[in-house]
């Protein structure tokens, strides 16, 4: 399998172009947009994705993809940090190296004992000390292959206070994040700065891949009522963030396992496993895998409903994340404790801490009047067109405004 020329790869994580405007920052391109009128685009590369053909199936099963992508970045890099959260996107990352025997440098869990009162029980953490860390000590006793492996586990909660009291709190919302902007966000992006045998790694000289999850299968229909691929830039930025993008440190490498311009086929053959199993859809199988008509779905409160509808004889469907999973991840244990997403691009079970703080500038009274509010507004006055503001959950502000790549036939 093709290895990836050693490049600096912050165009593989996407960019803002208004005109001929391009900015790493959604917040700089929502306010040039507000001064020109122009439409914003999120770029996630075009060039490569507008020249792939995702109306072919590629060959071979999906488990062939997943390995020939660990064997990829394997071949790429001296030191691979595999993220393992213990999520199912994580899990089938990991999944892909285990099962191809593919040997990973470190696999790494960040947490927030300080900052919960140390309960490794609580919602926070549980995900990490019930799944992620007893299943990778598990992998390294038990797999001669992972014998030398790196386990490192490093409690983010420790420098939360520290990275909000250092902002400069305006810069924070155009260099920090692009749609979470939670406080969380800032330790998955600074992990090199918090972990010092980081930059060790690359004062030796070693090419250094910080291996995330990214991103979880997004499909939607186009305009023409085409089931197709789309890529959404919400997540992406709590780990690269437009700081990340700009610094184009050198020594580290972040790389995406599923939404990659180096092998743009493991994510299209995903989609193409869906987009089967829909044309092969019947009334019967709807329980099996999870997928609810219009009407049940809003009877649903414990499963997520994906964005993406389908329309069989006449009824309209609608998928679940269990039920992609179940046709994406055949390793996926649904059963897995895992730590829930967070209700709020602004603030996360992580965050929970922010209520009783005290500190100046980090408080919780302090984050919303003068950082979340202040963003909205500055949304509103460039493109009010951009902001969405749905009822609040158990008093969590849920205002938002994702945007989305191009869309690709499958």
């Amino acid at each position: 399998m093709r290895p990836i020329p050693h490049k600096l790869n912050k165009d593989d994580w996407g960019f803002f172009q208004v005109g001929k405007f391009k900015t790493y920052s959604k917040l700089e391109a929502i306010e040039i947009s507000g001064k020109t009128k122009a439409k914003i685009h999120w770029n996630y590369n075009d060039q490569v994705f507008d020249a792939f053909d995702w109306t072919q199936e590629p060959p071979g099963s999906l488990d062939f993809w997943y390995g020939a992508r660990a064997q990829q970045l394997r071949d790429t890099y001296d030191y691979i940090v595999l993220l393992y959260s213990g999520g199912a996107d994580s899990h089938n990352m990991l999944t892909a190296f285990v099962k191809n025997n593919i040997f990973v440098d470190e696999i790494a869990q960040f947490f927030a004992l300080d900052g919960s009162s140390n309960d490794k029980m609580s919602e926070v953490n549980k995900e990490t000390f019930v799944t992620s860390a007893p299943n990778t000590q598990q992998l390294i006793e038990t797999n001669p292959t992972y014998r030398h492996t790196v386990h490192r586990m490093i409690d983010g909660g420790k420098f939360q206070t520290t990275i909000l009291l250092k902002q400069n709190p305006w810069d924070y919302w155009y260099t920090q994040a692009n749609t979470f902007f939670c406080p969380w966000g800032q330790i998955m992006a600074r992990l090199r700065e918090i972990e010092p045998a980081y930059r060790a790694l690359t004062d030796q000289g070693k090419k250094v891949c910080f291996l995330w999850a990214a991103e979880k299968l997004s499909l939607d229909l186009d305009q023409n009522k085409n089931l197709a691929i789309v890529f959404s830039e919400c997540g992406m930025s709590s780990m690269v963030t437009p700081e990340r993008q700009i610094k184009n440190d050198p020594g580290h490498n972040d790389e995406a396992f599923y939404w990659t311009p180096d092998m743009p086929e493991l994510a299209c053959k995903q989609a193409h496993v869906v987009k089967r199993y829909i044309a092969n859809f019947s009334r019967t199988s709807v329980d099996n895998i999870n997928v609810f008509t219009q009407d049940r779905a809003n009877q649903v409160t414990d499963k997520k409903i994906l964005s993406f509808p389908f329309v069989s004889n006449n009824t309209k469907y609608h998928m679940t994340t269990r039920g992609l999973h179940s046709l994406i991840y055949p390793y996926w244990d649904h059963n897995t404790v895992v730590t829930p997403k967070p209700p709020s691009p602004f603030f996360g079970s992580k965050d929970v801490w922010l209520r009783g703080s005290s500190t100046p500038d980090t408080g919780y009274t302090t984050w919303f009047p003068k950082g979340v509010v202040w963003l909205r507004d500055a949304v509103r006055k460039n493109r009010p067109d951009l902001w969405w503001e749905p009822p609040t959950v158990n008093g969590v502000y849920r205002g938002g405004m994702a945007m989305f790549s191009k869309m690709y036939k499958v």
